[in-house]
């Protein structure tokens, strides 16, 4: 197991394998077997004959002999290093596209601001020659940019930082703005 022979582990307190942070949570955990409780999947760190440290996945119980009488523990171990380096790689490119989203969230916020700003000029200055049609239109422009700026601001703030951005976006709903068509 992870480099040591069965004849170092069998019958052996195995408390020196498990990394210095770990320690306090094992014991826990051995008062917890030897109530008899079987303790399942809880992660820890065990250290290989190699020196190096290995994330496992354990399952640990008590042994009992005919009688019901504890006579050893024993531990299951599933080494977990794949799977912590690929949430950790996942947790990367979640950092990643949270960047990468709040940067386009910025960069569409200039030509979006500039489209509904030129819109309102266009129906404060134009509004007697614009008919009904036209006039709805702009307004429609002016409400879809109002909504695609404010759930820009929800998609990339809400689930961020709550400090930055303005904190009613998190809890904004943007249909309640969309008045257009």
């Amino acid at each position: 197991v992870f480099g040591w022979s069965r004849a170092e582990l069998v019958g052996a307190r195995t408390t020196h394998l498990l990394a210095p942070e770990c320690q306090t949570a094992s014991a826990e955990i051995h008062q917890r077997r030897l109530r008899g409780e079987t303790v399942r999947n809880y992660e820890t760190i065990v250290r290989a004959k190699s020196g190096r440290l290995v994330p496992v996945l354990a399952t640990g119980f008590m042994l009992t002999d005919e009688n019901h009488q504890p006579v050893a523990m024993a531990d299951i171990l599933k080494d977990i290093t794949q799977l912590k380096q690929a949430c950790d790689r996942l947790e990367q490119r979640n950092r990643d596209l949270q960047q990468f989203a709040r940067a386009l969230s910025h960069d569409l916020a200039t030509p979006l601001g500039a489209i509904r700003g030129f819109t309102e000029v266009l129906l404060l200055d134009h509004q007697r020659q614009l008919d009904q049609e036209g006039q709805e239109v702009c307004q429609s422009i002016v409400d879809g940019v109002e909504y695609r700026t404010l759930v820009c601001y929800k998609e990339t703030w809400a689930n961020g930082d709550p400090n930055a951005g303005p904190a009613d976006y998190a809890n904004l709903d943007p249909s309640d703005v969309w008045t257009g068509t």
